[in-house]
């Protein structure tokens, strides 16, 4: 019982927490189709995705990609790519462009959007378009 009250994040933390999240998952609703669009999000996140967002296309991608997997391929229809956090984005091949959108807490949001009909490969070391 005492090894738990070392571990219970307190109340403040979970506020925090929930004051990150929350306008996330909100702009990301608001302004994505889920059919055309895969959703990253890393560390203690990265679970977030698969719960809150299930009708996002690669609800599987942030547990592949947290453990580091060989390159995912996100094929059509999916022609977009969020960032939940800012420290998931991979290096980016010249043909990419990381776009952002503001968030109501002063932060952003960044995502990549490619031509429809191409595959965009992610990993841990980078992201290309083919």
């Amino acid at each position: 019982m005492e090894r738990m009250l070392f571990n219970t994040p307190s109340a403040n933390a979970i506020r925090q927490y929930d004051a990150y999240v929350a306008p996330r998952l909100e702009v990301i609703r608001k302004t994505f189709d889920p059919a055309t669009t895969a959703v990253l999000a890393n560390g203690r996140n990265f679970r977030l995705p698969d719960y809150y967002l299930p009708a996002f296309q690669a609800p599987d991608l942030s547990a592949r990609f947290d453990v580091g997997e060989a390159v995912t391929e996100l094929s059509p229809p999916i022609h977009t790519l969020v960032f939940f956090d800012n420290n998931v984005i991979p290096p980016l091949g010249e043909n990419l462009r990381l776009q952002t959108l503001p968030l109501p807490d002063g932060g952003t949001l960044s995502y990549l959007e490619w031509t429809s009909g191409r595959t965009l490969e992610v990993s841990p070391q980078g992201a290309g378009v083919r």
